[in-house]
Order: C-alpha cells, then structure tokens, then sequence
C-alpha cells in the first residue's frame, strides 16, 4: 500500500530540512511561514515528481532505516507508517520507543496522498489530500 506524502505545511516561524531514509533524493528544505497568517506550503515531490513514498515501519529493528525526518534548529520529528497497527507514528527524540500517533484526518488504506502540519506548539497533524 503506498502512501505518499505530497505537501508539507509549515505554521512556525522556522526553517526546517526534510529528509527519508529509503531515499536521499526525497530531501527538500521547508520554510518558514512568511506572516503570521500565511503558513509555508511545501512541495515535496519526490524522486519521480509524484511525492515521497511515507515508510512502513512496524518495530525498532525497522525505524533506522525506514523513517521520515522534519529536523530544524529548535526541533526534529521523526515520522512513519506502522504497518501492522495501521497508524502513522511520530517521535521528537528521534526513537521508536517513544512514539505517538500523528492526529488527523488520514486513511491508512490504499493509494493515498497525505499532506503533515507542523504546527505552532511543536506537534504534526497529518490529513489526506483530496
């Protein structure tokens, strides 16, 4: 099942880089929002234009390798898909261990297209693109 992540909507007044294990060609930068009522919008479109496969990652022997990173100076998310709990995961201590489900509007099923907030208390929010 593939779920790709097409947008990045940045709502804090930092830059931030974005990067995925599976594949270094993903990687973007995500700026910052330009006034206080206008967020960044980001695109991240991927290897192939058609966004960043989000990785499937259901235990700690898998989240070296098959995670998403949201890194900037004062704060870095870590994100995937668990596979076998059919949630998306985020952490911001960079460990599996320690991970919360990414409230939202997302379907875990099928082809779908996904869009991640970063929002002003330092949390994500992910919801389909439709």
């Amino acid at each position: 099942m593939l779920k790709k992540l097409l947008i990045v909507i940045n709502k804090t007044n930092q830059k931030y880089s974005f990067t995925n294990t599976e594949c270094s060609k993903d990687s973007t930068l995500i700026q910052a929002y330009s006034s206080s009522t206008l967020p960044s919008v980001n695109l991240t479109s991927g290897q192939h234009d058609e966004g960043c496969d989000i990785p499937d990652c259901s235990g700690p022997e898998y989240y070296a390798e098959h995670h998403m990173t949201i890194s900037g100076d004062n704060n870095t998310f870590t994100f995937w898909f668990d596979d076998y709990k059919l949630q998306y995961y985020y952490s911001q201590t960079g460990s599996y261990g320690d991970a919360q489900v990414i409230p939202g509007d997302a379907t875990p099923s099928g082809l779908t297209k996904k869009v991640i907030f970063i929002m002003e208390d330092n949390t994500l929010l992910i919801s389909d693109i439709v």
